[in-house]
């Protein structure tokens, strides 16, 4: 219902814009049609008009029936336009009405049916028409949808999944010797087709609109047993596989039967049976572990085999007193949390090598700054594609915890969380978009100081104090603005930082006068530049050389390798000896002792 709205609302908007583009021609028309009759009525024209009456005729005859022409399609556009807005409302009425069913469900989950060991349920599975009327209800629930507006027909997808499949194991199967050296690909190697088919399916799945339901049912069962295959390879022990294995074809199977209709008794002693045996499973393959590795019994599966005993024996509980609903809940919903998250796994795992084979062989200059860049960009990528995935992997599972029915309506959620503090209204979208900010002058920051360490100031063979203050001051520069645009974003008003400053002057008092010091001092030490990085200065009697210069203290490494913290007010309020300021020669006295009487 959401794709009709979303093509009607195209076409309501394509529709707008003709008749805007007729009535502006309209006007045109009737603008010519006025000028003509006012040149027709001029003296000059009105003495030679009778020579010319047939012309004339013809020219008003064919503006008029421009004029009529471009009436009657601005009236046939202005009736759709109508037609598509009654659409629209008569669909935003459905989909008014599946929400309201659909938050009806979720507020059941308690609401009890009849026990399996009543005699009404066994009366029900004694219904004669419950086979028939499930071969009858089976097969429209797997027709194609018409939704429309689908950018790229399905054809095509299925077409580009398949050849990326294939490429995709095809080059694995090309490289295995050479990725069989890297214990890290072992999962990538040992199932080429398996990684082609899971990354093919991630990777283009969302272009489809109105997927074949049982197409979409093949892609999942095909996506969750690739991951079944590869996750093998990072799971040695055999009963962890067997685990993997069961719930994946436990979910796949419970989708079958959800999607075709199957009758709810059938359906529901079909859960009873899985839940028991799911119990008696576990249960042994627990009590085999421990007794076999006892070391074992408190590790991370061991309580995700305890996890799942209690979760299935709350569920079988629940299905047989009549709390279907929260039975589904309890089974379902774990599952798809835990294969979320391995999907999330081999998914980091799968970009990872992506953008480490990308960065690796992607065509850049071979200059000091290119390589450099290529390195960083390559972390910086690594970071965010693990932060899109695990993100995308939480609002999947709080999709389900929470009752949403898409991981757009989770993340609308969870971005409209909000309080108040002190007046100033604080969301999570705001604070997202603060922390953005912040890590975008951080990256523009680090990128130009390697763009300037790199690039220019080899090329303008600047001392080192100057390219150390150069990079310090464009790094606090682009901090100090990311940090206040981050603020605006925030809904702090910056004029309230007049009243932050006096809060920061009443601190100062009451105890951050070092910090201050050494901070106002750090600032005079890279102005005026009375030590550089590398310097060899004497501090207290004691050699070293300038590592680093910080705001608020100075790194100073000894003769003998220790690092000396300096606080920075020292160094401009105290004297010391800097051998290297204006020469770099300098000079070092030895005692060296000699015995009596030595010419």
């Amino acid at each position: 219902v959401n794709q009709h709205n979303k093509t009607l609302k195209k076409l309501e908007g394509d529709i707008s814009a003709n008749l805007s583009a007729l009535e502006a021609i309209r006007k045109d028309w009737k603008g010519r049609k006025e000028f003509w009759e006012n040149w027709a009525k001029m003296p000059e024209i009105e003495r030679v008009k009778g020579n010319y009456a047939d012309a004339f005729g013809e020219v008003n005859r064919i503006i008029a029936t421009l004029l009529k022409e471009i009436e009657n399609i601005y009236k046939n556009y202005a009736l759709i336009q109508k037609q598509v807005a009654s659409l629209l409302e008569k669909n935003n009425a459905y989909l008014r009405s599946v929400e309201k069913s659909l938050a009806d469900n979720r507020g059941r989950l308690l609401d009890r049916k009849i026990s399996l060991f009543h005699k009404d349920f066994y009366a029900s599975l004694r219904d004669t028409s419950l086979l028939p009327q499930f071969r009858r209800d089976m097969i429209p629930s797997f027709r194609q949808v018409d939704v429309g507006g689908a950018k790229i027909p399905s054809r095509f997808i299925l077409g580009a999944q398949l050849l990326l499949a294939l490429v995709i194991g095809l080059l694995i199967l090309f490289k295995r010797e050479k990725l069989a050296e890297m214990e890290e690909w072992r999962f990538i190697w040992e199932h080429p087709w398996a990684t082609g088919c899971f990354s093919a399916i991630g990777l283009l799945s969302f272009l489809y609109t109105g997927l074949l339901p049982i197409w979409r049912l093949i892609q999942w069962q095909i996506m969750g047993f690739s991951a079944s295959g590869m996750l093998s390879s990072f799971l040695r022990d055999r009963s962890k596989i067997l685990v993997i294995h069961f719930l994946a074809s436990f979910f796949v199977l419970t989708i079958i039967l959800h999607m075709t209709s199957f009758p709810e008794p059938l359906f529901r002693l079909y859960l009873a049976a899985v839940t028991l045996g799911a119990v008696i499973g576990f249960s042994l393959l627990l009590f085999y572990r421990i007794r076999r590795e006892p070391e074992h019994q408190w590790d991370g599966f061991s309580w995700l085999l305890r996890i799942g005993i209690l979760l299935a024996s709350i569920s079988f509980v629940a299905q047989c007193i009549g709390y279907e609903t929260l039975a589904v809940v309890l089974l379902l919903t774990p599952i798809v949390s835990l294969f979320t998250v391995l999907f999330a796994f081999l998914g980091i795992k799968l970009v990872d090598g992506g953008l480490t084979v990308l960065f690796a062989h992607f065509p850049l200059p071979k200059t000091m700054f290119f390589e450099s860049l290529r390195r960083d960009l390559n972390q910086r990528f690594h970071f965010i594609s693990h932060v899109v995935i695990i993100g995308f992997a939480i609002l999947y599972i709080l999709r389900g915890w929470m009752g949403k029915n898409t991981v757009a309506d989770a993340w609308a959620a969870v971005l409209h969380l909000s309080f108040t503090v002190a007046s100033i209204r604080v969301s999570v979208k705001n604070a997202l978009l603060m922390v953005l900010f912040i890590y975008l002058s951080f990256t523009v920051s680090e990128l130009m100081q390697l763009f300037l360490d790199r690039e220019l100031f080899p090329k303008r063979k600047m001392e080192r104090g100057m390219r150390d203050l150069i990079k310090k001051m464009v790094h606090y520069g682009l901090i100090t603005f990311g940090f206040l645009w981050a603020m605006s974003i925030f809904g702090i008003d910056l004029r309230n930082f007049a009243v932050l400053a006096g809060a920061v002057s009443i601190g100062i008092g009451f105890g951050l006068q070092n910090i201050v010091n050494n901070f106002v001092s750090g600032l005079i030490l890279l102005f005026e530049r009375p030590i550089t990085v590398g310097d060899v200065v004497v501090l207290q009697g004691q050699w070293g050389t300038v590592r680093r210069i910080g705001l608020r203290s100075t790194i100073v490494e000894s003769l003998d390798r220790s690092e000396i913290v300096v606080p920075n007010s020292q160094l401009v309020s105290e004297p010391f000896v800097n051998w290297t300021l204006s020469n770099s020669t300098a000079r070092c006295s030895i005692t060296v002792g000699v015995a009596y009487g030595t010419d």
